[in-house]
């Protein structure tokens, strides 16, 4: 149905998004048209992805063909929508919806000798990156595109175990975060690209060298965010990089609503 919106108390609006009358729901991804996706649960149980926007409301995506459920997580420039979408009790197949919002399966292989996996991002070059595993490995990141085929994000040998991609740009940079057994084994932040391969991000100089820090997302300036574990607190932090600033953490959320410098 149509997402009812609501003013705060500043005037600014806010929207509702959830949900398609279930009493689940909902993520979502943004771009900055206005255009959101992401899933709810639907009056009959089953989880089914949407798009919105402002003028439209919330809308179903079609299903495929005997398919029961989906979800939407990411939207490109181009208007191509990223998710899954399967039978009851399915492990869930990668799909596209195109900018008309008709389904297609996304044929991307997985690494040799895996037995489930999920595709993490899509740009408009068609080129995916996600992760795979099976009993012995928990996730091997991956690059796909129709020029290059399969290609690990990782070689192994390197003290590196799990790998996870979160995110990439329109022109195949992918960050993600990986753990590194070297000494312990904690999370960490990485680049990856079809020709510098596996680059580590490194930390700020107030992270907690033995505690976790790992990538979100990155634009097409080179910059990014992720999330680290705080020395003294034991809580976690939110930070940016950037070529010109480079690290720097960011402030918490305040409850009260007032500017943070």
């Amino acid at each position: 149905g149509a997402a009812p919106a609501s003013v705060t108390a500043e005037g600014s609006p806010r929207i509702a998004m959830c949900t398609a009358g279930g009493g689940e729901g909902c993520s979502f991804n943004i771009y900055k048209t206005g255009t959101a996706v992401g899933w709810s649960d639907t009056p009959q149980g089953t989880m089914r992805g949407f798009r919105w926007t402002s003028k439209s409301g919330m809308v179903a995506l079609p299903l495929l063909p005997g398919h029961q459920w989906s979800r939407a997580d990411q939207i490109t420039p181009a208007g191509t929508i990223l998710g899954v979408s399967d039978t009851t009790g399915g492990s869930g197949q990668p799909v596209t919806w195109n900018a008309l919002g008709v389904p297609s399966r996304l044929k991307v292989p997985y690494p040799a000798g895996s037995t489930y996996g999920w595709i993490t991002a899509i740009n408009d070059l068609r080129q995916a990156t996600g992760g795979a595993g099976n009993s012995d490995i928990s996730a091997k990141g991956f690059f796909w595109s129709r020029q290059t085929g399969l290609l690990d994000l990782i070689q192994p040998g390197l003290g590196h175990n799990e790998v996870y991609p979160a995110d990439m740009t329109a022109y195949g940079v992918v960050i993600g975060s990986y753990v590194d057994c070297t000494v312990g084994c904690w999370y960490r932040t990485f680049t990856w690209t079809a020709l510098t391969g596996f680059v580590s991000l490194g930390q700020p100089p107030e992270a907690d060298p033995y505690g976790h820090f790992g990538g979100g997302q990155m634009n097409e300036l080179g910059e990014y965010v992720g999330w680290g574990d705080a020395p003294l607190s034991g809580g976690l932090y939110s930070y940016s990089w950037g070529p010109i600033h480079g690290f720097k953490i960011l402030p918490p959320f305040d409850p009260t609503g007032e500017e943070v410098a």
